[in-house]
Parts: structure tokens; sequence; C-alpha cells
């Protein structure tokens, strides 16, 4: 067995050897070689190699004899590679054989470093401008940058580990996950937990890379996250401030990596309260269970004012049946917290269903044929009331992001700003994209609708309507309209029938 010399890579960031050897293929891990890194041992068959071509970060170089060739994707991750490697191929060649037969075959030893292609020195690599100026109107690491010497007109270097691994402060976390949960969460979201997740999962180090085995993914950033996890929380739920446009690198940026993280451990914190819009419609004209203000108990309480704009809250007050309900439970105006049950779900009464419902319709669907009680009874359907929704479906109406995004962009239905899956949490938002689905229903195809129909199609999708058969969310609707209606009558006419 020959070696031959190695070569040096991005920085001291990759090392590769080349050996002659004969065997069967293999592959092997290698523990340790300088830096305490992890790596792979490959055995690749002797091919011949097309032209150098420019290889897309993040792979690197591999040098066959003087020849070179590109590596498309074998690399998975530099801190814990797969068990075995991922088939690929160029013009046809395939890389991995495993035929059994005894051929020639090169050894390919190379180690890495967590990746350091991106290489940031300076906060202003990783921070666009305006978050740059959020850091330094950030009292305590204002004084923290100042003291270290670093300048407004100057770029401020990020703080490194003996390793020479980029991190941030503690202060730095703690503003970078403040500045994250007030601009985009309303401050709905424990910014002390998003630090303490920082520090258990990265060190704080933003270009902290960990490969998961079972999943044969890796993660990523100071929060640790997939690319595919934030592509999901871009594409389903609507996360769209930072844009990610299939770079696995900007998840290395803080600000980006808290505001996914955030995301997803608002997602996670609801996923537990919620069940599938089946389960919920067992129990979907049963009032939620209200919880009064035990000993003990820990209550925070979320307040009409956070979710809806001063005019509509205006209105409510005007609904003499909601200032009736209101007095009696003790509200006060810019203070008037949500019904919760046992526990701890937000729910919204019949009475201000309804008045929701009612201020919806006369504002923005006066002239069309929908009615606030058919609107509530969806609502008991498909949410229960519960302002987060249920299951994948948030909000009181139950309408996806997706539909909703878009009435909101090919249908200019843009009387409510629609900037992510959490603006359907918002009441008078969900209703409003609700009504818009349930008139554009109406008229599905060019043809006028009857009410059945449109109550299916706003459920299950309009392509699995069944009119031959009375389901039971069918049903349900019925008994849930009942609690709004005194006369059902009207029920199976043409859904324009106000």
């Amino acid at each position: 067995m020959r070696r031959l010399p190695a070569t040096r890579l991005y920085r001291n960031q990759c090392y590769i050897i080349l050996f002659q050897f004969r065997q069967q293929w293999s592959t092997f891990n290698l523990i340790s070689f300088k830096f305490h890194a992890s790596g792979s041992i490959i055995l690749l068959p002797k091919l011949p190699f097309p032209r150098l071509r420019r290889p897309p970060r993040p792979f690197y170089l591999l040098f066959w004899y003087t020849n070179l060739l590109k590596a498309d994707g074998y690399l998975r991750s530099s801190v814990a590679p797969p068990a075995s490697p991922f088939t690929t191929s160029q013009k046809g060649c395939d890389y991995w054989e495993n035929s059994g037969k005894r051929r020639k075959y090169t050894l390919l030893c190379f180690v890495t470093r967590p990746r350091m292609a991106i290489g940031f020195k300076y906060w202003d690599d990783c921070v666009d401008p305006e978050d740059m100026e959020a850091m330094w109107n950030y009292p305590e690491v204002c004084a923290e940058w100042l003291d270290a010497g670093e300048s407004k007109t100057q770029k401020v270097h990020l703080s490194r580990d003996p390793d020479g691994q980029p991190y941030l402060t503690q202060t730095e976390m703690k503003a970078v996950a403040d500045i994250i949960v007030r601009r985009h969460f309303d401050s709905n979201i424990d910014s002390e937990m998003i630090c303490a997740i920082a520090e258990l999962e990265s060190d704080r180090q933003p270009l902290a890379m960990r490969y998961q085995k079972k999943t044969k993914e890796t993660t990523l950033g100071i929060m640790q996250l997939t690319l595919k996890t934030a592509g999901w929380l871009v594409s389903e739920l609507g996360y769209q401030s930072y844009g990610l446009e299939g770079n696995p690198d900007v998840l290395n940026k803080p600000f980006v990596s808290v505001y996914f993280g955030a995301a997803y451990l608002k997602w996670l914190s609801n996923f537990e309260n919620k069940k599938h819009i089946n389960e919920a419609s067992t129990s979907a004209t049963s009032h939620p269970t209200a919880s009064g203000n035990t000993e003990g108990a820990a209550i925070v309480y979320t307040f009409w004012d956070s979710r809806a704009t001063p005019e509509d809250m205006e209105e409510m007050w005007n609904n003499p049946h909601v200032l009736k309900e209101w007095n009696k439970s003790g509200e006060k105006k810019c203070n008037v917290r949500f019904s919760h049950d046992l526990k701890k779900r937000l729910y919204v009464s019949r009475v201000e269903l309804k008045a929701v419902a009612e201020i919806i319709i006369s504002k923005h669907f006066s002239t069309k044929g929908v009615k606030p009680t058919v609107l509530c009874a969806l609502a008991e359907v498909v949410s229960m009331r519960f302002i987060n929704g249920v299951g994948s479906r948030p909000g009181i109406m139950g309408i996806d992001y997706s539909t909703a995004f878009w009435l909101y962009m090919e249908l200019s239905y843009r009387a409510y700003r629609l900037e992510s899956v959490d603006d359907l949490t918002k009441p008078f938002v969900s209703m409003y994209f609700g009504a818009a689905y349930f008139d554009w229903l109406s008229e599905y195809e060019g043809r006028e609708r009857t009410l059945q129909f449109v109550v299916q199609a706003y459920i299950a999708g309009p392509q699995n309507v069944d009119l031959q058969e009375t389901g039971p969310l069918w049903l349900k609707f019925e008994e849930a309209l009942s609690n709004y209606e005194d006369n059902k009558s009207g029920a199976h006419g043409n859904c324009s029938i106000m």
C-alpha cells in the first residue's frame, strides 16, 4: 500500500489522503485524526472521471492522482457520517459498487472539522443590517460590545472559543432571542427557553452541525434544525420573514436559526393540545369546560386586544350581547381575557363567535350569500371554537395557511394582513378568510352550490364531497347550527339564501 501526499483544502478544514489498495467494497469509520474530528474511509473503484467542474457547496474536491473529480454528495455530515455511503452517479458512472468482486480501488481517507466554508468572522457576515441595528439598540449588547472595543463604524467580531469556533455570548444570545420573540411572536414564547435550548444543543455556536443517525439528516445552527424542518415551516406554516432558498448555510445565521427554532417551538407547544379533526368532531357541539381561578393554578391569560385590531375591539364592545357577557365576567377595555378550559386551551364563547361572524359579514360580505350562523356552526365542527385551532387546521375557522394565502394573493382578499400562520389564530382574521373561502365554494366551478355541498367541501375539500350520503360531519354541522338558529328550515337550501 503506497501513501500519496496529503492535500490540504479549505484553510485546514479538509485533509485528504490517497492510497493504492486492493480489496472488496467496504466502508470504515475514522474516529480520530487531528482536531479529534470524525470522518470516513471510503473505497472507490478506479473509474474514468470527467473534467473538473466547480462543485457546489458544501461538497469538497477529491484528488484522483493528477485528475480531479466531483463528489456529488456522499459526504452528508462532517461530524457523524452515515454508516454506509449513499449511491451517487455522474454521467452514468456509479461511484459506489457492491458487486463483491475483487477490483483495484483507491482508498480515500478524509477528515473534516465542523464545516467552516461559510467562514463567519464578524457579526456583519451573518446578520442583516436591520438586525445589526437591533443588536446595537439592545442596551446590554451595546455595553458589552463597547467594552470589548467594538464600534458602530466597523464590523463587530464574533467571539471564538479555544478551538477557534465562533459562538454567541450569553448576552448576545439573550438579545437575539428577545428581538426575534418580540418582533415575530408577540412575546408569546419564552426567550429564556430558547436560550436554554441553544445552550444545550449547540453551545451557542452558529456553525454547529450534527448528523442524526436515525433520521439520516443533519441539524444545523444554534437551534439545531434540519433544512427540511425549516422548509416545512416556510411552506406549510407560512414563516417567511427569513428566506431559505434551499441553502442550508442560511441556518447558520443566528437570527434565522432562532426565528425558525422559535417557530418550531411554537408549533410543538400547540401540538399536545391539538387533536385530529375527526376527534374534535365527536364533541364539536359541546361547550368547552371552563376552568375557574382555582387556588394554585398557574394561568397565563391571553387577551383579545393582542389578537384583534382596535377597530374590531370597538365593534365587539358595541355588541350588546358581548357587552353584557364581558361586563358580567368583569372584563375591562384594553384588557379582555380569552376564556380557557381545564387544559388552559383558549377558546371563544358562542356569544363572542357570533359577534365576530356578524361583524365580518356586515363589513366585508354584506352582498354575499353567507350567513353568520352558518360560519359559527362550521367553527364548532372544525375547531370547537379554540382560537389556535385543532390538529393541523389553525384558528377558529380551521382554514389552512396555504388556502388563506391563495385567497389573499389570487382573489385579493386583503382586508387583513396575512404574513404567517400565526395570523390565522386571530379570531377576526380566521373568520374573514373562512368566510371568503365559504363564499368561493358557494359558486364552485361556476355553479351555485347547496349548503350541504359547501359545508362538506369546506371540511373535506371540494373533490371529496358525496351528496348521496349524509355523513357524520354534516349531521354534526346541523346539530351545531341549532345552537345559533331557532329555525333550521333553510339548512338544505342554496347557500345564497340569507
